[in-house]
């Protein structure tokens, strides 16, 4: 039944991205709390720290980061120095965030890592609108269909949301770049 709340939630929090609607976030943040409760029921506990910030940077997210005022209200783009700062610092946090659920008996302790980093990835750029969120946000969509199958008890309405939630990222990548498109027109 949580499974069948998170993709719910997930879809409509999907939509609601997809059209670069503020209220995205606080659907995002109910969806956290019931997979906090999947996640520590399935022994996920990089999925677990990572739902609960999740969670507190969603809530931010609404309130400071996408309001009106915002400094971050706008799409942009990030620099080529960092993307490969980005690309470091996944590289490097997978690896040691995997060597530390290893310890704690992850089932999945690689997959969990990269989901993780990626996710917190994504999700800070999502939070400061940049458009190249969407690109991180389908690498890990498609980890996370890896990991929900490989799950001794496979989530198959979670590995449904993220498939479709791959669709999403894609969906939401090309609609966001027609706005940062039309807003920085050179004529």
């Amino acid at each position: 039944m949580i499974e069948i709340i998170c993709a719910v939630l997930g879809l409509i929090q999907g939509v609601l991205a997809w059209f670069d609607k503020r209220i995205n976030w606080l659907v995002y943040a109910l969806m956290m709390i019931f997979l906090i409760i999947f996640s520590a029921d399935n022994r996920l506990w990089g999925d677990l720290a990572q739902n609960t910030v999740y969670f507190v940077i969603c809530v931010y997210s609404y309130f400071f980061l996408w309001n009106k005022d915002s400094e971050y209200k706008d799409i942009t783009k990030i620099t080529k120095k960092g993307i490969i700062c980005t690309l470091i610092a996944i590289s490097g946090m997978t690896v040691l965030v995997g060597a530390i659920l290893n310890v704690l008996n992850d089932p999945l302790p690689i997959i969990d890592s990269f989901t993780t980093v990626t996710t917190f990835a994504a999700l800070i750029m999502m939070s400061r609108h940049k458009l190249e969120c969407w690109i991180v946000w389908l690498v890990n969509d498609i980890a996370y269909i890896v990991q929900y199958y490989m799950l001794p008890d496979q989530a198959w309405y979670l590995i449904i949301l993220y498939i479709i939630w791959t669709g999403f990222a894609i969906g939401s990548f090309v609609n966001w770049k027609r706005i940062y498109d039309s807003k920085n027109k050179k004529y």
